[in-house]
């Protein structure tokens, strides 16, 4: 194991949205920062990237989340942003054995965007640190740490697909 990964997660959040992306960071550091020290906030402009920043960052980190807000408008481009990032998360969660939680909120109008961003932050916290929690357990290998986070989830109740779902969007 790299020994200069020690429980490092990077939050990577789309800052489309300034209002809801601040309520989403700040919910979700309110809950980590007292259980991991070794946080890391990368704001990017656009959902559709998040995938790439994580990508690019596989090897510098133990897990990670992605932070979010998709409106849904009057065209397909909702449904093809977010059908391409969330398998994209996907992929590279099951590819790299890393958990990748998913904070990305869809929401239909801005109204409902701003109501869920309030709750969702600390909501999406809760959830992936206990994914992540079993995962960045140092005396773990890195797949039976991938292995566990599933482990937990389906003995949380949730079928093994539903499972792989909450480690990528």
């Amino acid at each position: 194991r790299n020994n200069k990964m020690k429980n490092k997660l990077l939050i990577v959040a789309s800052d489309y949205y300034k209002g809801i992306t601040q309520n989403l960071i700040k919910g979700c550091l309110s809950k980590i920062k007292s259980k991991n020290k070794n946080v890391v906030v990368i704001k990017i402009p656009g959902t559709f990237e998040i995938p790439v920043v994580i990508s690019k960052n596989l090897k510098k980190f133990d897990g990670f989340i992605a932070l979010g807000c998709v409106i849904k408008g009057e065209t397909p481009h909702f449904d093809f942003l977010c059908n391409s990032t969330f398998s994209s998360l996907l992929n590279l969660s099951t590819k790299s054995r890393k958990p990748i939680g998913n904070g990305i909120i869809t929401a239909l109008n801005m109204s409902q965007a701003k109501k869920i961003s309030l709750i969702k932050g600390k909501e999406d916290a809760n959830e992936d640190i206990e994914v992540i929690k079993p995962f960045i357990d140092e005396n773990l290998s890195d797949s039976g740490q991938f292995d566990n986070a599933i482990e937990l989830l389906v003995q949380s109740g949730r079928k093994l697909a539903h499972a792989q779902e909450m480690l990528m969007p």
